[in-house]
């Protein structure tokens, strides 16, 4: 059975990209985000017709319902998952001023990628401790897709989300250790390709395609 690989995040952050690179390496591939199914399928055509199809489910990961009917979702028809990777969109542009970002702006970004971003983890690592329960050698993996730094992308107070997300991150990496999961971070203004690649490498889990330059 395939290993399953959950996508969170917009098409502004390479989603399409990702979902790519992860069924190339042999993963079942599910996607969340916002909005319904049928405004998502011209995007998901694609994939489907080069043969990497995806499961996608709309969901707002900063609802806590949202979130248990994602995982259940999931779980039903994909089992998993297995790996995790939160792709970071944010809208860069209303974050360059700090005297012109508004209460809504800020609330917006910090639910999906601070608050929502954080309680997907939660509820991501806590399926992957029950998984571990029934096989010792499970092995899950937690990826949070940033911006690179230094990115001409990011600017003013996006810098602040980026920090929130680093710093929850830090605090996964600490306490999943333990549990055989690995929390990493991965540039979202890289190619997919390397960085999935790059994360298998460096979790102990072989690429299923030779690195590059190799071979």
């Amino acid at each position: 059975m395939k290993k399953t690989a959950l996508i969170s995040g917009g098409l502004d952050g390479g989603a399409l990209d990702f979902a790519r690179a992860l069924a190339k390496q042999g993963y079942a591939v599910a996607w969340c985000d916002i909005p319904e199914p049928a405004v998502m399928a011209p995007h998901l055509a694609p994939l489907k017709t080069e043969g990497a199809g995806v499961t996608y489910v709309s969901a707002d990961i900063a609802r806590r319902e949202d979130r248990f009917q994602l995982l259940q979702e999931i779980q039903q028809r994909l089992g998993g998952p297995h790996l995790l990777v939160h792709l970071v969109t944010l809208p860069w542009d209303k974050f360059a001023d700090p005297m012109e970002i508004t209460e809504e702006t800020f609330d917006l970004a910090a639910r999906a990628h601070v608050y929502g971003a954080f309680f997907l983890a939660q509820s991501v690592a806590r399926r992957m401790i029950e998984l571990r329960e029934t096989d010792p050698t499970f092995r899950g993996i937690i990826g949070f897709a940033l911006p690179s730094d230094g990115s001409a992308a990011v600017s003013g107070a996006g810098h602040v989300i980026l920090a929130g997300l680093r710093a929850l991150a830090a605090q996964f990496a600490a306490r999943l250790l333990r549990e055989n999961i690995d929390v990493v971070e991965l540039s979202a203004t890289h190619p997919a390709d390397a960085e999935i690649e790059r994360m298998l490498r460096r979790c102990g889990l072989a690429p299923a395609l030779p690195a590059r330059g190799e071979g």
